[in-house]
């Protein structure tokens, strides 16, 4: 009698072993899940802008050092024709849509000043830091965000 009560409740931690096992995988499973990478969807898309602006930037300095008496408008096209940017360069698809990226410069003399890129959607990539930092995302969406990642965290 003693033997069959042994093996019932060692079957019975077993089972209950079992249970939190697939329980954990299943909120480790919904915490890793999509919504998070829905939520941060705008601040990806934006930091791709961003990342390509800085290509065109470095570029654009490239491709005015090489030409020390050019005084024109540069085009992204320009630079990928004359090989000074992959052709796989894109702006974000929002920009994309209307009127892509446009650079701007200022030299004196030989030497350059700055070199500025401004999307339409996300603003100028030189006021990143101020007032430019949350153009480009919805209205709300960044007080949303950090609400959403410290009440993940538990940082309140």
């Amino acid at each position: 009698m003693g033997l069959i009560d042994m093996s019932i409740i060692k079957y019975l931690i077993q089972s209950i072993i079992i249970i939190f096992t697939i329980t954990a995988v299943f909120v480790a499973a919904f915490e890793l899940s999509a919504p998070a990478n829905i939520i941060s969807k705008p601040y990806i898309v934006k930091k791709e802008c961003l990342d390509s602006m800085k290509r065109v930037q470095g570029s654009t300095y490239f491709y005015l050092m090489e030409h020390p008496k050019f005084c024109g408008d540069i085009t992204i096209d320009m630079l990928k024709n004359k090989g000074y940017i992959d052709r796989s360069l894109h702006a974000c698809d929002i920009c994309r849509d209307k009127s892509g990226y446009k650079v701007a410069y200022k030299r004196s003399g030989k030497e350059i000043c700055y070199i500025d890129v401004i999307c339409s959607e996300h603003g100028k990539l030189s006021r990143q830091s101020d007032e430019d930092k949350i153009k480009g995302l919805p209205k709300g969406f960044v007080n949303n965000y950090i609400a959403r990642v410290k009440t993940k965290l538990n940082l309140y």
